[in-house]
């Protein structure tokens, strides 16, 4: 039994959440019969004719489980639906999807008449979950993957927080991380379902069982500045990402090149996202040329506010960056490639939690809530086998409380990257091939260049997990989980995304600070 996910469209967006989660897949022609001891379960991303409806029901028959939305499942299994407007899904109770952050979506879509899981805003279910012959069928909303490749809408949201006020930032409009957690949770629902394990490339380099990156946006910070946060990093052995401002520090950027185990990346020359393609190409050109005669190379790339849109995307790519880090792309979220409308990027997009203590002081968090923000996260996403990467400005001065994130990184034996080395990382296991097998309650993985550094996860329907080097399967580590930090994920939703006259105040603030 190949432990195989087929799939029969090759569209963008399930190639990105696909890869995120690391299965092996294929395409598969479903004018043809399936043969449910290659594919473990089929991903249905096309709308099936009578002779291929045929051969998918001959596939559920023999045991195979599928994967598809709801506009295709009309058409399939002539269920019923119903058209609803979702402008967000959270997690109930149930164990298949719970824990799982608030899901954005903003979009009208079909769901299962008979759908029981993750409600919208109203309280209307939206995912059903079907036995069918001998199989499990799971029916997510129409064009919920599609939802992926929509990354040029961004909106103020507020994020969860012990204390009474949120904090908000603007971000991408689709809670991209949310979609795939939800798409991994329903491929392990459907292998576990045939008593398969659920084998996947892990997230992180050596088995770890997390990684701990920091991004230092260097806005308008004087030499003092950046020199008291760079101490404060070099004594807790901290390489951090440092995305320059070259205007205002031209005068001293020799000062960059002088750090210690740090990347030096590119941020900005004017403060600005231009609409216009050229005018941002000849602000990239101008503080590229700054860092150049400081002896910097920089192959990452942060768009001031976070913004990122096609013509942006398209430019980094041109420039030549391996990476770029933009919230309004993607937020606390796996790496990724984006689409740019005519193909992929082949610079990765390395997403961040878009939360600074900036953002934190604005909803009147003092520094002792400040400290307990970060450390909630940390849990949260340990919990979630999301990485662990944060984000401040030196200009705003609080240092002593990355002070305390960096002892708790330390006192978990969390491995720090910085960014550059961690989409290095990630480029690699992207490139990884490699297939599983289960026969007899064995299982047998073989790779045809494995990497020391790549491991996979496993997991069986009795819920014992386990980590295996791809390159020497024989060695498994139990997996131990982390448990869920409830007031992430107990939050009133409806309070959550509720827009309010201060968020308001904060986004005139922040379009005065652009004009400005």
């Amino acid at each position: 039994m190949e432990l195989t996910v087929g799939i029969t469209e090759m569209q963008p967006s399930w190639l990105i959440v696909l890869d995120q989660i690391g299965v092996p897949y294929q395409e598969i022609n479903p004018d043809h019969p399936i043969d449910p001891q290659k594919i473990a379960v089929l991903i249905l991303s096309s709308n099936p004719d009578n002779d291929q409806k045929e051969n998918l029901l001959q596939f559920l028959k023999a045991g195979g489980g599928i994967l598809t939305e709801a506009h295709y499942a009309v058409t399939f299994l002539d269920c019923e639906v119903k058209e609803i407007f979702i402008k967000y899904l959270y997690s109930n109770k149930d164990s298949i999807f719970s824990n799982i952050p608030l899901c954005d979506l903003e979009m009208t879509c079909e769901v299962a008449s008979n759908a029981q899981h993750l409600p919208n805003q109203d309280g209307i279910k939206t995912v059903a979950l079907q036995n069918h012959q001998n199989s499990s069928i799971v029916i997510l909303p129409s064009n919920f993957c599609k939802a992926l490749l929509e990354r040029e809408t961004t909106t103020r949201k507020n994020f969860p927080s012990f204390a009474k006020k949120f904090p908000s930032e603007k971000v991408s409009r689709i809670s991209s991380g949310s979609i795939r957690h939800i798409v991994q949770r329903a491929l392990t629902y459907l292998f576990h379902s045939r008593r398969l394990p659920f084998a996947h490339l892990w997230f992180f380099p050596n088995g770890e069982k997390n990684i701990f990156a920091f991004r230092v946006d260097t806005d308008s910070a004087s030499k003092s500045e950046i020199e008291k946060l760079y101490q404060i990093c070099k004594k807790n052995d901290v390489s951090a990402t440092w995305f320059v401002d070259t205007k205002s520090q031209e005068n001293w950027i020799g000062h960059f090149s002088e750090m210690e185990d740090q990347e030096i990346a590119y941020h900005c020359y004017e403060h600005r996202v231009y609409s216009d393609f050229y005018a941002n190409q000849l602000d990239m050109e101008k503080g590229l040329s700054i860092l150049k005669k400081a002896g910097i190379r920089s192959a990452g790339y942060a768009a001031p506010y976070g913004e990122w849109n096609f013509r942006l995307g398209h430019l980094i790519q041109e420039i030549g960056y391996e990476y770029s880090s933009e919230f309004g792309c993607a937020y606390d979220d796996l790496p990724f490639f984006p689409h740019l409308g005519t193909g992929f990027s082949r610079a990765l997009q390395v997403p961040i939690h878009p939360i600074s203590t900036r953002r934190l002081h604005l909803a009147k968090h003092n520094e002792t809530q400040m400290v307990e923000y970060y450390l909630g996260i940390i849990q949260q996403k340990l919990f979630l086998n999301d990485p662990i990467v944060f984000y401040d400005h030196p200009i705003h001065g609080h240092f002593r409380i990355f002070e305390k994130v960096f002892e708790e990184v330390r006192k978990r034996n969390i491995p720090n990257l910085r960014l550059h080395d961690y989409q290095s990382w990630w480029r690699k296991r992207i490139d990884a091939r490699w297939k599983a097998a289960y026969e007899k309650g064995k299982l047998s993985i073989h790779s045809s260049n494995a990497q020391a550094s790549i491991w996979l996860r496993v997991t069986y329907h009795d819920r014992e997990e386990f980590l295996t080097p791809l390159d020497n399967p024989e060695k498994q580590i139990p997996f131990e989980k982390e448990s869920p930090p409830s007031q992430y994920f107990n939050v009133n939703a409806k309070n959550l995304r509720r827009y309010n006259l201060r968020m308001l105040w904060h986004d005139v603030e922040s379009l005065y600070g652009k004009l400005r």
